[in-house]
């Protein structure tokens, strides 16, 4: 099966009249599809259950049986529904999926269409991965990673909740339990197993406070008593993984308790974006080599031997866009740039508009294949500091490049092409690429 990073979770809630997909009805859906670190996909309808909506269920999800009465059949949501299960490798994701797959399998079923699909249950993975005094439902673990919900049992927020749940628990499954496939994660859910702690006079030792970390994103460092660093831990919440893996230190695997056991100091680095993280990330293991992480992929072989695709600017916004902001020829080099061993444009500018901040967005530099420079501003602000960079950009282009570095930067490119507007530096003038930067920007 496909890596956990390239396979499509369609993450599913459902609001229903009741509990027996068989008597009752759903009310609303919410999928949200998640690839590669993101979420790329949303849909969400009401539906008209023909029966009434218990008042309880009224109070407890604010669906009414008004809001529903001219709501669309369920069988006319099906269509959009597959849509989000239309690529192979999809799995089926829920907290306590059972509940959610019945219905939708059920509501599928009632209007002469077929469901079948892999299932993943986020609640088994969160009783595998997570301390056992941490309440495990939906509000519980959105508290404990710093996760917002706006409307907690609606079906869209509760899925897209879900599903950056789901993303903390795959990074501490890859992390911490070496699983890489979708197959392995798959049978880990199920797969009775044992679990470990570090040694209780090496916690004393240490004697962390999770008040001495902040709860932004960043790298946990664990370092020996010979002050090297021996493993790095991903985070996007500093704190939250501080009381998960040290504080609390539960149902860990034996490589995690063997390492803390080990360990004789945890330090931090925040990082100021995911880019900055995954950057600093290879960094460290490439400099350091820590025993505890597995080796990053270089000259593009991993640790398992397997080949790393060559970065490719399809990565990218879609062509449609790109080529009313850039123009043909532009999108002729990434056509072109698409065939395997083909070099790429290297000099881009990046700006992320993000969704969940409608005032801010990030500039990102990149020359020569490397991170130049990084910025979140305001949609109003004064773009002179980043003027200046593009003038220094121009007057020390051609320096050197690092292919893992830039295999980074292309695969977070992709991660981030639905939120992106890309802007080619080389062989454009500072005006025009300012102007380019302007209406990015402000947009």
């Amino acid at each position: 099966m496909a890596s956990i990073w390239e396979t499509n979770f369609v993450v599913t809630d459902v609001e229903t009249t009741g509990s027996d997909p068989k008597m009752h009805r759903i009310t609303e859906i919410g999928c949200v599809t998640v690839r590669s670190g993101l979420i790329t996909e949303k849909y969400t309808t009401l539906a008209n259950p023909h029966q009434p909506i218990p008042e309880f269920i009224q109070k407890m999800t604010g669906i009414t049986d008004a809001m529903v009465r001219r709501a669309p059949e369920f069988g006319d949501a099906v269509p959009g529904i597959k849509t989000m299960f239309r690529k192979p490798d999809t799995i089926f994701v829920a907290h306590n999926c059972e509940f959610d797959y019945r219905f939708v399998k059920s509501s599928f079923e009632r209007n002469a269409f077929m469901f079948e699909c892999e299932k993943l249950c986020s609640l088994k993975l969160s009783r595998k991965l997570l301390p056992t005094d941490i309440k495990k439902n939906v509000g519980s673990l959105a508290n404990f990673f710093g996760i917002p919900i706006i409307s907690r049992h609606r079906a869209l927020d509760d899925a897209e909740a879900t599903a950056y749940i789901l993303l903390e628990l795959l990074n501490i499954a890859e992390n911490e339990h070496d699983i890489l496939t979708t197959e392995e994660l798959l049978d880990f859910q199920n797969r009775t197993q044992r679990t470990f702690k570090p040694k209780e006079e090496t916690l004393t030792k240490l004697s962390i406070s999770a008040d001495d970390f902040p709860y932004g994103q960043g790298l946990l460092i664990f370092k020996n008593a010979s002050n090297d660093i021996h493993f790095v831990s991903k985070s996007s919440n500093l704190r939250a993984t501080v009381v998960r893996m040290i504080v609390k230190a539960e149902n860990q695997s034996k490589k995690i308790a063997d390492m803390i056991s080990a360990t004789d100091k945890v330090e931090y680095l925040e990082c100021a974006s995911d880019l900055h993280l995954e950057l600093d990330y290879f960094r460290i293991l490439h400099e350091s080599s820590p025993p505890f992480n597995r080796k990053p992929p270089v000259n593009g072989v991993g640790d398992n031997g397997v080949i790393v695709d060559e970065p490719k600017l399809e990565a990218l916004k879609s062509i449609q866009n790109l080529e009313n902001l850039l123009g043909k020829d532009f999108i002729k080099k990434i056509t072109e740039s698409i065939a395997p061993k083909k070099e790429v444009c290297k000099d881009i500018a990046v700006v992320i508009n993000d969704n969940e901040h409608t005032y801010l967005c990030d500039v990102f530099l990149i020359c020569d294949g490397n991170l130049h420079f990084h910025k979140t501003i305001g949609k109003k602000a004064e773009l002179t500091e980043i003027h200046h960079q593009l003038d220094l950009m121009q007057k020390t282009q051609n320096g050197d490049n690092d292919k893992v570095e830039w295999e980074i930067i292309s695969k977070w490119l992709d991660k981030r092409r639905n939120q992106s507007t890309v802007i080619e530096l080389k062989g454009k003038d500072i005006q025009s690429i300012a102007q380019s930067l302007e209406k990015a920007i402000r947009s």
